[in-house]
Parts: C-alpha cells; structure tokens; sequence
C-alpha cells in the first residue's frame, strides 16, 4: 500500500486544513489496529516535500512555529511510524496525473494491483479510485485506475489484500497465507479461540461475519452460486473459490461446527480433503459428509 503523493497538496495553510490530517492519521490508525497495516510507502525525499504547503522537515525544528507544537508531534509520529521509504528500479511503469506529474508510488500501486491512501485537503481524491496515464516509450498513452482508500469508514477488503501476492501462493498448500493481518484482526475483534457463545444462532452469526472476512484476507472469492446450492435449513454453508490463487482451483467452506475459525478445504470436484484452522493448520481428516455440489 502506498501513499498518493498527488494529494499533499492542497489550498490554504496545513493549519487551516488540520482536520483533514487527522482524517487521514485515523485512517491509518485503523488500517494498522484492524488489519496489521502499520505504514505505507512514500518517496525517499517524503520528508523534505510540503504537505499543503508546510515543509515537512520544518517539524524537526524546535524553533519553527508555523505549527502549534502538538501538530508537529503529529506530523513527527506520521513520519516515524506510518510511512516507510519504498525501494523502485526502472523496470516500472509510468504514472502520470493530469498535470504531467510523475509519481513513483502510484506507479508501484498501478504495477502491482495495490491501493494508495490520500489526503484529502481539496476534495479532488474523496474517492474510491484514482485516475493516471500510463505513458511508455513508443507506445499510445494509456488511461489507469488505481483504489484508493481516504477515510476509515470506507475501508473495503478489497483495498488492503495483496492480491499480487495471493497470486503467488497455492490455495491447496497456503489456504491461509495471510497470518499478520489475520492475527491483527482477530486481536481487534477480541477474538479467543475458547470462547463460547450464548446460542447456537449467535455462533453462526459470529462464524458467518468474521469468518468470511478471514477467508478473504487471504484472497478467497465468495461464490454465491456454489453456497445457494448447499446451503440449506439443515447445512450451513458459505462457500469460496481459488480464483486468486496461483493455478489451484479449489473450493474452502467455513466449518460453523466449532467456536473457533475452522474451514473446509475441498478440491475442484467438491470433495472434502481436510479440515483447517484459521492458521492453515491441519485439524481434521478427509470426510465425504462436508463434500458440497457443484451443479444441480
């Protein structure tokens, strides 16, 4: 995930636009306690560019007081703690904005399916996508678009999975590849693998949501069609696909027998191979009864 660059700027003084700051700190307060995502790329000479208008290195001296002191401690812990200088070569592509500027990190995001995170001191990205050109030696511009993440109430799934990196992993080997955000998602629920639910309804509804958004972490596809045809008054079922996996084509089914995460890997013919924790671990052997249908 990378920082939109584009965005740093912005009409009037960062002290008047303050809030917009905020916006974008909770932004990243949430995507760090929620899902394990604790800083994004930025340029190498991020610190020495201007956030609307304030230089950023200004917050390292004590003798600046453009800013009042608790904003500088802010921009001191946005630099320290949420952003990491990114590693780039030539070999990637380049992203223009409509104005002709060039940025390293949307072009990163464009090469490997990645969202960005802007600011938004203008308004201009309050928005789930960001356009750019792509523009190659010899070659016809080309028009992209890349996610975009902006404010902590409008973070999907979606935005923050690696799907690159999914598409390196096999489903039948790593179904549960996604540890660190998976772990940080469970500590942000309160989850306890001993918990114990007051009712059976209850502990379906808490399997169905949380489930589902563990599954899809790691880039499973909710196939709706698959969990209509077995889903019934006696089974529940919710059913994915490998489709973002690499060259597996599997089924994983959330296992809504036990309190802690527990899924069912199945192959491409929907026979059940074994059960799984939510770490990818083995936790149970082949059984036909958990097999599901493909087709009526």
């Amino acid at each position: 995930m990378y920082l939109n660059d584009w965005s740093m700027t912005g009409e009037g003084n960062l002290s008047s636009q303050w809030s917009k700051v905020e916006r974008w700190y909770g932004l990243m307060t949430h995507l760090s306690d929620t899902y394990g995502i604790a800083k994004i790329g930025v340029p190498h000479d991020f610190k020495t560019r201007e956030l609307c208008g304030y230089q950023l290195s200004l917050c390292y001296n004590p003798s600046d007081e453009t800013l009042a002191e608790e904003k500088k401690q802010l921009l001191l812990n946005i630099l320290t703690n949420r952003v990491s200088n990114i590693d780039t070569d030539e070999t990637i592509s380049k992203v223009y904005n409509d104005s002709g500027i060039y940025s390293t990190c949307i072009s990163l995001a464009h090469d490997q399916e990645a969202s960005v995170v802007s600011f938004t001191f203008d308004g201009k990205y309050e928005q789930t996508a960001i356009t750019g050109v792509v523009k190659s030696d010899g070659k016809k511009d080309t028009t992209c678009q890349i996610k975009n993440l902006f404010d902590s109430t409008a973070v999907s799934l979606d935005y923050i999975v690696p799907l690159k990196e999914c598409a390196q992993h096999k489903a039948m080997d790593e179904p549960m590849w996604n540890h660190e955000m998976m772990e940080a998602y469970c500590t942000n629920i309160g989850h306890e693998p001993d918990r114990t639910s007051a009712s059976t309804g209850e502990k379906v509804a808490y399997l169905r949501k949380h489930g589902r958004i563990l599954a899809e972490m790691n880039g499973w596809v909710y196939d709706e069609n698959k969990t209509k045809l077995n889903h019934d008054d006696e089974h529940q079922r919710i059913i994915f696909h490998s489709g973002r996996f690499r060259n597996d084509d599997c089924y994983l089914s959330i296992d809504f027998e036990k309190e802690d995460f527990h899924f069912e890997l199945l192959n491409h013919r929907g026979k059940h191979l074994r059960e799984i924790n939510w770490h990818g671990d083995k936790t149970g052997d082949a059984d036909s009864s958990h097999d599901i249908r493909l087709r009526r």
